[in-house]
C-alpha cells in the first residue's frame, strides 16, 4: 500500500467476498497506517458511491465480480481502483476436526 501512495490516516476502501486476500489486504491497509473502509458486497452502486464520497476514500480495492460496476463510481469520485484477487491464494480445505 506503502508503494502504491496511500499513506497514514487516508481512507481505502475494500469491497469484497469473504477470502483469505480480502483479510490480506484489510491487513496490509492497516499496516500501513491508513483507515479502511469495508464495504458490504450486498450494497447497491448508490450506496457504495455514497460511502466512498462521505469517507474521502483515496483508494478502493475490489474483487473482479465488482469492477464493472465500481468503474463509473471510481472515475466520478477521482478514486483509484486496485484489484482484490482471490484466485491468487489457495483455497482453504475444510476443518475435518482434531486428530489424536
Amino acid at each position: 500500500m506503502v508503494q502504491s501512495g496511500i499513506g497514514r490516516g487516508e481512507h481505502v476502501a475494500l469491497l469484497g467476498e469473504n477470502s483469505p486476500a480480502w483479510v490480506l489486504h484489510y491487513l496490509a491497509v492497516a499496516m500501513a497506517g491508513a483507515v479502511v473502509v469495508p464495504l458490504d458486497s450486498m450494497m447497491s452502486a448508490t450506496e457504495i458511491a455514497n460511502i466512498l464520497q462521505h469517507s474521502r476514500s483515496r483508494a478502493l480495492i475490489a474483487s473482479r465480480k465488482f469492477r464493472e460496476l465500481l468503474r463509473s463510481i471510481a472515475e466520478e469520485h477521482e478514486i483509484t481502483v486496485y484489484a482484490l484477487e482471490s484466485d491468487a491464494y489457495p483455497k482453504s480445505t475444510p476443518f475435518r476436526g482434531y486428530q489424536t
